[in-house]
This record gives structure tokens, C-alpha cells and sequence, in this order.
């Protein structure tokens, strides 16, 4: 009785605890970043490839360097990828992706699957996807990420919670809790479930301890950690998977895992707390059976009932009717004799739709269904058409369907509203919060964990949705059979006939125009793409043109700048020339001196003799230097004597003479004219010009700063 009494006083505040702990049961807030994260865009190569590996399409642009791949990621934007030919070593690549502002480079392998590390991908698009949504969550939900799997408590989690009822049920052999012992004292759980503290678990003192095998799994349909909660984000091998109990986590909850695996449990079929779209794939119904089967019992003995959907039924009850779902949804019975309380039946329908891992009306359609319903409950067919429109391409088929469902039945309800109080407006208010949960930010979600405020635009969409139910939603045959054997007249199937058949011409009709906008798309996008072609090739064009005409104005100033600096080289030549002739000039003067010229005539051949030191030498004069050579001679000889102690023989050459404009001294000659010593003062003067032009130049014209040698 005491039992009994608690979950009583419990039920009357059951509502608002099980909205504030319904986020603690899955957690969207990764997979609200994921849907957020920025989609992959190829950059296509409109120019021709050679050698195209055949396990790349239009991404690849062949050899091309970090500079030009940057710039055209940039121009894409973000998310645009490319793969270019690495200059480094031959038949290696490189995966460039533009993300936050920057171009992130990576080395592309290719084994028969794409892998840039541990993961393999069929291709390169998905490959970009999936490193895209891991960077958008590494930026902005690193902190949470990295604390997730230390915050969070195992015996919390939906899986430990799921196993632990299960287990204490198979031990004390009861169908439900409501047999549990008066004596024990319960709480309730984030989840929902009442958990009993003071049974003891004999099989888990008892079980011998094993632990999980894990595999890296891919998840194709969207799938929740059941360690912390939270979504296990990505495309391809998000997270690992137990092989013998079908326990799925992040790879760092994975390592955290305690050593409970339970191979007699594998792959745990419930209904609740199962994505719609897993659910519907698995079991392949359209409609999850707790959803048919409560919909049909209370529109066949409760819809005129008092506070449908706002009274809440015994909470013992709906936990009872909860795990006969999961156990064996066929089995569960909810005729009077089982369930006598509607209120009951409509709990467990909010328990179900409030345990559902994504909302049965998503994130995205919600947006849209907020924004084209506007705030207001007025209904033309355009607006209706386009309502329509949203929820055929937002919703998944499964979450679709429900919602048909169960939108139609909440509009019956409404209908007797005079006997039920529960209108449309009263319904939204009511449900709101469990169709469509609100959507926060991980420190939001982490910081106030106390339940949202009414959302008023949401509640208005749910409204419409509710008010025009009958104009949104085809009523399917199912249930007008139902009604026509709960004793429908034949004025009220006509109506439904009628309705049936407007919604299917209204359909063909939007399909039509749908159709008509779709190839008017295609036509734009083809025009379009045409366009862009001829553009791209103008453009390269005028590109080749620019270059052309910038490679010959670069020519022709170089050509120009050679022409002036030969010019110029040419007549500082010219200069130093000028210079020399100059000299040559008054070196004449000095030869015609007859005082300053024998003693330099003298040094000329004393210098000559020291340079060949032989014993018989021949000089050779100009003619008019004759009789001052045959003078000087005996002078000469005699200090080369001195200086070298050779007696020399000298003679004159008197019959061949240098030229008469030569500027003075003497050529020696010996050993028959074989070798020859010019010493005259024309020869001293090319001595001295090569010796010294440099410095010459260095003076007349300055440094020149081009030169870096000087030897």
C-alpha cells in the first residue's frame, strides 16, 4: 500500500519531471552540429588531365602547386575540396579541403577504398563529409566531447537502466513492476523506469564477469551512444558495436565500458527509445504497433473522455504497458479488462513520443514548418500546398507517416472538444514540448537543465498541423474500414471519399507543378552550366592573350635596356681610347726631347740585357736614334756586366729599323732573331694599360655596384 500510495502522489507531477529529464535520455545536442556542418564541394577540373587515375573523377586537377590549389578552393568557399598530383614523389596525392578560413592539406591513399587515416571511404566526397562534420564538432564542441565520457554515470544510462529491469523481472518472474514487494522503497529514474534500490541482484553477484567485443561499426541510420547518451556522429565507422549483445558507443566511451556483456541479450529489440526510421527499417511497418494499437483503443472508448492527454494516467500502469512493448509488442493487450484507464493509453503514447532519440517532428522540418506557417491559423490552399510541401520534403517517410496518424487522430479529438475540453489549442499546448523538443546549445543544455518555456511559434505550427489535419493528410483505408464497422453512415463515407479523392488530385496537381518546376530547374541549370563554359573559356582566353602580351613588353624592355647599356659600354671603350691615344701622342713629345730622352733610351736597354742575360744580342732602333744608340751602348754594357758579371756582345741591327712614328726605345733580339725583347716605350705603355685600365675605368666612371668579383 505504502508503494502504491508513493507512485500516486508521484503521477501528479509526472509531466513536467519527465520533460525536464527527457534530455538526459538521448542528447542531440552533436547531432544538432552535425546537421549544421558545412557540406562538401567539389572543385571540378574543367581542364583536360593526363594520365587521370581512374579512381578519381572530376576532383582531380592533376600537377598543380599549394598557391593555385588555395586560390581555388577560396573562390569555392567553404567546404570545396580538390585532389591534386603531389610534386614530391610521384603517384602520391594530396587531399585539399577548405575549412574555417583555411586550406588543410592531407596525403590521399587509395587501396581499393580512400583512407586519409584509419577510416575507409568509397569516395572521395563522403570522405570530405565525414572529415567535415569531425572538424566542425572538434571547433566547436571540443570541451564537451572530451568530458562526455568522464561525466557521465553508467547506471544512469538508458542501456544499464534497460538491462537492470530486464533482469529483475526474468529473477522474480513478474510481467511487470506493479508485483513488485510493497516493502520496497523506489525512485524515479532520468528515464522513467522505476528502478528499486533495496532488491538485491543475485544474478549480478552471481554472473561471471565478461566483457564486450567490440568491432568498428558503421551506423546507417542515426544512432545514440548507449554508454553517455549522445549522439555517435559521422558517416562511416562512427563508433564501436559489441558483436554478442549489440552495445554501441564512442570508441572513448567504448574504452569505459564496464565488463557486463549479456550474449543472451544480443542486439536488444525494444520499441521504446528507437528512432523512428531504425524502427520502421527493422520491423518494416510504417507505423510503430504501440502507436496503432493506442490510437485505436482510445478513439474506440475514450475520445469523449474528460482532459484527454492532459490528465496523467497511473505511472505504475504506463511502465507496466511500456515493457510488454519492448518485450513483445504483439502480445500487449489494451482491452478494458487489461487497461481500464484511457488516461493511461495517452500517457504511454506522450511516454513514447518523449523517449524518441529525434523528435517526431525533426529539427529541420520544424524550422521550415515554423516559417511557412507564420503565427497564423488561417488556412488558403496555397498555404496548405505548401505546408504540405514541407512535410514531404523534411520528414523522413517513417516519422511522416506517424505523424499522419496521429495528427488525424488529435483532430477527432478536438472535434469533441465540447465533451473532451480539449481543442486544438489546448492538444498543442499539451504536446508541444513532446513533438517537438526544443533545441539548445550544449553549455545551454549542460548549464540549465530546467524544462523550456512554451515555444509560441512551434505551438502554433503544431495547431495548424492539428486544425487541418483532414486537408494535410490523406485518411488511409485502414481507418475508414474501422469507422465503417463501428457503423460510419454511408453520407459520412461519401464525405471521406470525397476528401480522399480531392487530396489525390491536389497531390497529382502539386506533382505536376513540381514536375514542371523541376525541368524548368534543370533547364536553368543547363543554360546556366553552358554559360559558365563559353565564360571559362573567353576568360582563359583573354588570360593567354594578358600573358602574351606581357611576355613581349617584358622582351622588348629588356631588349631596349641591352641596347642603351651597350651604348653606353661603347663609348665609355671609346673614352678609354681616347685616353690612350692621348698618351701615345705625348709620348712622342718625350722621344723628340733630347735631354729627357737618352736617359730613358739607356734604362730601355739596360733592362732589355738584364731580362735576357745572353752573350750576343742584336739591337734594333729607329733610324734617326742611331748614332745616340751606338753612343750609349758601351754605358749599357757595362753596368749589365756589373749587375749580372756577363760579358755581352752587342751589335746593331743597321739595316732593318723600327718605324719612324714609333715613340722611341730599342727590340732586342739573340739566338738568330728566335727570341725577341721589345723594349720600346709603345710596349711599357700596353704594360701599364692593362695593369691599370681597371682602376682607370674605376675613376673616369665609378664602381660598379653589379660587380661582386674583383680578381
Amino acid at each position: 500500500l505504502v508503494f502504491y500510495a508513493k507512485c500516486a502522489v508521484m503521477s501528479d507531477h509526472r509531466e513536467d519531471e519527465e520533460s525536464r529529464l527527457g534530455s538526459a535520455y538521448w542528447k542531440n545536442q552533436l547531432l544538432l552540429l552535425q546537421e549544421s556542418a558545412v557540406k562538401p564541394t567539389m572543385v571540378t577540373c574543367e581542364k583536360p588531365v593526363k594520365e587521370r587515375p581512374a579512381f578519381f573523377g572530376a576532383e582531380f586537377h592533376g600537377l598543380i602547386g599549394r598557391d593555385e590549389s588555395d586560390r581555388l578552393l577560396a573562390s569555392a568557399g567553404e567546404g570545396s575540396y580538390l585532389v591534386r598530383q603531389s610534386r614530391r614523389a610521384e603517384y602520391s596525392y594530396t587531399l585539399c579541403i577548405r575549412f574555417d578560413g583555411q586550406t588543410k592539406n592531407y596525403k590521399l591513399f587509395y587501396d581499393g577504398q580512400h583512407f586519409v587515416g584509419e577510416k575507409r571511404f568509397d569516395s572521395v566526397e563522403q570522405l570530405v563529409a565525414d572529415g567535415l562534420i569531425s572538424m566542425h564538432i572538434e571547433k566547436h564542441a571540443a570541451d564537451y566531447v572530451r568530458r562526455m565520457a568522464e561525466q557521465t554515470i553508467y547506471e544512469h544510462s538508458p542501456y544499464s537502466q534497460f538491462q537492470r529491469m530486464r533482469q529483475r523481472l526474468k529473477e522474480h518472474h513478474i510481467s511487470g513492476v506493479c508485483a513488485l514487494s510493497p516493502s520496497c522503497r523506489c525512485r524515479s529514474s532520468p528515464v522513467g523506469v522505476v528502478v528499486v534500490e533495496d532488491v538485491f541482484d543475485v544474478e549480478q553477484h552471481q554472473r561471471p564477469v565478461k566483457s564486450h567485443t567490440f568491432k568498428v561499426q558503421t551506423f546507417l541510420t542515426p544512432h545514440w551512444c548507449d554508454y553517455c547518451g549522445n549522439y555517435i556522429w559521422g558517416l562511416v565507422g562512427q563508433g564501436l558495436k559489441c558483436e554478442e549483445c549489440g552495445f554501441g558507443a564512442h570508441r572513448r566511451c567504448a574504452e569505459k565500458a564496464p565488463q557486463d556483456c549479456r550474449p543472451d541479450l544480443k542486439y536488444v529489440k525494444r520499441t521504446f527509445g528507437v528512432d523512428l526510421t531504425t524502427f520502421s527499417m527493422a520491423h518494416r511497418m510504417p507505423v510503430p504497433h504501440v502507436v496503432e494499437c493506442c490510437v485505436d483503443e482510445i478513439e474506440r472508448r475514450g475520445l469523449d473522455t474528460e482532459g484527454l492527454y492532459r490528465v496523467s494516467g497511473s505511472h505504475e500502469q504506463i511502465e507496466k504497458l511500456r515493457l510488454q512493448f519492448d518485450a513483445d509488442p504483439c502480445s500487449a493487450r489494451l482491452c478494458p479488462a487489461e487497461v481500464d484507464d484511457v488516461h493511461a493509453l495517452t500517457g504511454l503514447l506522450k511516454l513514447y513520443f518523449r523517449l524518441l532519440p529525434i523528435p517526431l517532428v525533426t529539427y529541420a522540418a520544424r524550422r521550415e514548418l515554423v516559417r511557412t506557417v507564420g503565427g497564423r491559423l488561417d488556412a488558403d490552399p496555397d498555404k496548405l500546398k505548401l505546408v504540405g510541401r514541407v512535410l514531404r520534403e523534411t520528414l523522413p517517410a517513417a516519422h511522416q507517416a506517424v505523424l499522419a496518424l496521429f495528427a488525424r487522430h488529435l483532430h477527432r479529438v478536438a472535434e469533441l472538444s465540447h465533451k473532451n475540453r480539449m481543442t486544438d489549442d489546448n492538444l498543442a499546448r499539451i504536446l508541444v514540448l513532446t513533438l517537438m523538443t526544443s533545441s539548445g546549445t550544449v553549455e545551454q543544455q549542460r548549464i540549465d537543465p530546467a524544462p523550456p518555456l512554451v515555444p509560441q511559434f512551434e505551438l502554433c505550427a503544431l495547431q495548424f498541423l492539428i486544425k487541418h489535419a483532414p486537408k494535410l493528410f490523406i485518411e488511409p483505408t485502414r481507418t475508414l474500414l474501422n469507422k465503417q464497422e463501428m457503423g460510419l453512415s454511408d453520407d459520412d463515407v461519401k464525405k471521406q471519399l470525397r476528401q480522399m479523392i480531392a487530396f489525390i488530385e491536389q497531390e497529382a496537381n502539386e506533382k505536376a507543378e513540381e514536375i514542371d518546376a523541376k525541368a524548368e530547374e534543370e533547364f536553368n541549370i543547363e543554360k546556366g552550366r553552358l554559360v559558365q563554359q563559353h565564360r571559362s573559356k573567353i576568360m582563359d582566353y583573354y588570360e593567354r592573350k594578358e600573358k602574351q602580351v606581357e611576355l613581349q613588353r617584358k622582351i622588348q624592355n629588356s631588349a631596349m635596356f641591352n641596347q642603351a647599356r651597350l651604348r653606353i659600354l661603347k663609348a665609355q671603350e671609346d673614352h678609354i681610347s681616347n685616353v690612350l691615344n692621348e698618351t701615345r701622342s705625348r709620348l712622342l713629345q718625350i722621344s723628340n726631347d733630347p735631354t729627357a730622352y737618352p736617359p730613358i733610351l739607356k734604362n730601355l736597354i739596360i733592362q732589355a740585357l738584364l731580362q735576357l742575360l745572353e752573350p750576343e744580342v742584336t739591337l734594333r732602333c729607329r733610324q734617326k736614334d742611331l748614332a745616340l744608340l751606338t753612343q750609349l751602348i758601351p754605358s749599357c754594357v757595362d753596368e749589365a756586366r756589373k749587375a749580372s758579371s756577363i760579358d755581352c756582345r752587342v751589335s746593331i741591327d743597321r739595316e732593318n729599323f723600327l718605324a719612324d712614328d714609333s715613340a722611341g726605345g730599342v727590340e732586342v733580339y739573340t739566338l738568330g732573331g728566335k727570341i725577341r725583347v721589345a723594349s720600346t716605350l709603345e710596349s711599357r705603355l700596353e704594360i701599364i694599360s692593362d695593369q691599370l685600365i681597371p682602376d682607370i675605368r674605376v675613376t673616369v666612371f665609378g664602381r660598379n655596384p653589379n660587380r661582386k668579383f674583383l680578381d
